[in-house]
């Protein structure tokens, strides 16, 4: 009996609250602000309530990092085989005078869509979730360019495997 050919496979993170990971960052900056202030000439009181700010930033944070992986999606892909890859690069690349350009974005909500074995929340890993690809595709196009350009390193790391061993 033959093998089986056994593709490569990653995870995704979707965080879907993105009111609250946009105040993770602020709370994250006010806390990077507040460290990096000097301290040189304060009093001990005033040391002191830079640190009780400081904690309660921290406190505010983690809560804050806690909401966001309750609401983070977690995405299960494998790589696709190289003729799906090539058809959708193709179909997301077009010629503009005389160049190729490529929409990076639909190439990368194409190939998600297509990648996708499955999902879960990520504090309920054992819990799958039950969606199809137009559902997939909706979410996809909701989330803002920058979470989808986040996703280009495992979907290119995926889809350009490595087909021998390296020479030594």
């Amino acid at each position: 009996m033959l093998p089986t050919i056994t593709r490569p496979t990653g995870t995704i993170e979707i965080v879907t609250d993105l009111d609250t990971l946009n105040q993770s960052r602020e709370l994250s900056k006010k806390l990077e602000q507040l460290e990096t202030e000097p301290t040189s000439g304060l009093t001990e009181k005033e040391l002191s309530t830079r640190a009780g700010n400081a904690k309660k930033l921290r406190k505010d944070l983690e809560q804050v990092v806690r909401t966001i992986r309750e609401h983070t999606l977690i995405l299960e892909v494998r790589g696709l085989n190289a003729s799906m890859w090539e058809q959708l690069v193709a179909a997301n690349t077009s010629m503009e005078d005389g160049q190729p350009k490529q929409d990076m974005l639909a190439l990368i909500r194409d190939a998600v869509t297509h990648m996708a074995t499955g999902a879960h929340m990520q504090p309920t890993p054992d819990e799958p979730l039950e969606f199809n690809e137009a559902e997939l595709s909706g979410l996809l196009d909701q989330m803002p360019d920058s979470q989808l350009v986040s996703m280009m390193p495992i979907v290119q790391q995926l889809n350009t495997p490595a087909v021998s061993l390296p020479k030594a």
